[in-house]
Order: C-alpha cells, then sequence, then structure tokens
C-alpha cells in the first residue's frame, strides 16, 4: 500500500509504520497523518501446553511467518530486550491465510499475528487450548497502522486531508462506543461476513486504543518519544542507514481532538 500511496494510484492509505519506516529511507516522501492502533498489535500465537511462558522459551522453536512481516523483522529486538539469542529459533515461511491452519496442525510452535486475531485462533484451535504473548508487554512497543499520504498530497490538499481524517476519527469513535452496532452496520454492506468472529476481533482492536496517551491528547495522535523509539528498532534490525527524524515521518496538524470514549484499564 506505501508504495501506491507515493507512486500516486491512491490518496490515502493504511499503512504499518514499520513498512513506512523502510519506505522512506528508500526515498518514498509518504508520511502519518492519523494513527490509528496507540499499541502495538504485534502478538506471538501458541498452544497453552507448548510450555512457552516467556520469549525466552522460543529457543529451539519453529516459528511461523511471512517473507518480510513486520514482526519476523523486528524479531531480533524482542530477543534482544530479554536476553536470548535470535539466531536459536528457526523461522518458517508462510502465507498469512495458513497461519492458523499451521498453527492448528502444531507443524510449528508460534506464528506471528495481531492481538486482534484471536477469535481466528480459537475458532481454528478451541479458545482454552490457545495462548498469546504481545510484543508490547515484553518490551517491544512501536508504532503499527496508520493512515498515510504523501507530502505532495499533503501539501496541495489540506483541507481534504483534515476532514478525512476527522470523518474517520469519528467514526472510530462512534465504533469504539458502539462495536455491536458498528459490525451490523459492516454486515449491511458485507453480508457475508462472520458477524460473531468479527466482533470479538473488533472488541480485542478496541484494547489497542486504550492508552494514557490517547487518553490525554486524543485518539490518532502521534507520540514524538515513540515514533523516534520505532525508527530506532526498524533501522537497527533492517539494517537502514538512514539520518530520520520523527517529524519527517509524521504530522499531527490534521488531528480534531477526538476524545478517548472508553476507559483506558
Amino acid at each position: 500500500m506505501v508504495k501506491r500511496v507515493d507512486v500516486g494510484s491512491a490518496d490515502i492509505g493504511i499503512v504499518d509504520t514499520g513498512v513506512l519506516i523502510v519506505a522512506r529511507a528508500q526515498g518514498a516522501k509518504v508520511k502519518v497523518v492519523s494513527m490509528l492502533f496507540d499499541k502495538s498489535p504485534y502478538c506471538m500465537w501458541m498452544w497453552k501446553d507448548s510450555g512457552i511462558n516467556s520469549p525466552k522459551d522460543l529457543v529451539g522453536k519453529k516459528i511461523a511467518a511471512p517473507p518480510g512481516d513486520a514482526q519476523r523483522t523486528i524479531f531480533p529486538a524482542l530477543a534482544q530486550v530479554n536476553g536470548f539469542d535470535a539466531d536459536k529459533v528457526t523461522f518458517v515461511n508462510i502465507a498469512p491465510e495458513a497461519k492458523y491452519i499451521a498453527l492448528a496442525a502444531k507443524q510449528v510452535d508460534v506464528v506471528f499475528d495481531y492481538y486482534s486475531g484471536a477469535p481466528f485462533f480459537h475458532k481454528a484451535m478451541g479458545q482454552e487450548n490457545v495462548k498469546s504473548m504481545m510484543f508490547a508487554d515484553w518490551g517491544v512497543d512501536v508504532y503499527s497502522n496508520a493512515l498515510v499520504a504523501t507530502e505532495k498530497y499533503i501539501k496541495d490538499n489540506p483541507g481534504l486531508i483534515k476532514r478525512f481524517v476527522r470523518a474517520s476519527l469519528r467514526g472510530w469513535e462512534f465504533t469504539l462506543k458502539n462495536p455491536e452496532e458498528a459490525i451490523e452496520i459492516m454486515a449491511k454492506h458485507r453480508p457475508e461476513i462472520d458477524k460473531p468472529v468479527l466482533l470479538a476481533n473488533l472488541k480485542l482492536i478496541i484494547d489497542l486504543f486504550r492508552t494514557d496517551r490517547y487518553k490525554q491528547n486524543g485518539v490518532g495522535w502521534v507520540d514524538d518519544k515513540k515514533m523516534a523509539e520505532s525508527i530506532k528498532i526498524i533501522s537497527q534490525y533492517r539494517d537502514l542507514k538512514i539520518d530520520m527524524k520523527p517529524g519527517d515521518l509524521y504530522t499531527n496538524e490534521f488531528l480534531t481532538k477526538v476524545p478517548l470514549p472508553i476507559a483506558v484499564k
């Protein structure tokens, strides 16, 4: 998606911030105009009886992830923070849609997926059999999904960007307050969806908004310190030689302060 935005085939897109950092290092002139999840959704999934209770227990295990996967890219950071050798795990290349099947069949020990993917693992394996660990809870909380546009499009269309961001955030405000109704609205346009599974998925996504940063600054806010840490981690583990400041990657100027309509845990 970042390439489509950069070449102009899409005006605004949703892009993983880690992918954006790599693209900026390669010359893309794209930046964040609103963050989506304030807490990183990166997560590891395994069987409850796997014996994996901390990241250190991943040593000697098989982890399934697509090539170029953002979580796979920053896995060495997780290893470093938690004191083990990242080279002592085996990565298995896998298509995104095959993750649940591979773990359910015990072809691998661990799968990387978003925290909100829980309902899909529960459906494939039984909720009582599944456990997870979030990167953010083990020392690596980098920015992920965000709304982005090119610097040129931002400069030429500031009013449109502001209206789009405001509409998007108002949509999230409604969704955070009314998840059940939001899924019903979605089902009117996509009747084929599995409503119970997507509702469970959405309620987990809402957890990623429950932060003090969003409570203080409003939904969509980008924190300079956290962006700097994201740049540091991504550039280090993708071996990027860059001189990139946090402000090169984002702007908060188009945000309308949308209050967090849910309690911070």
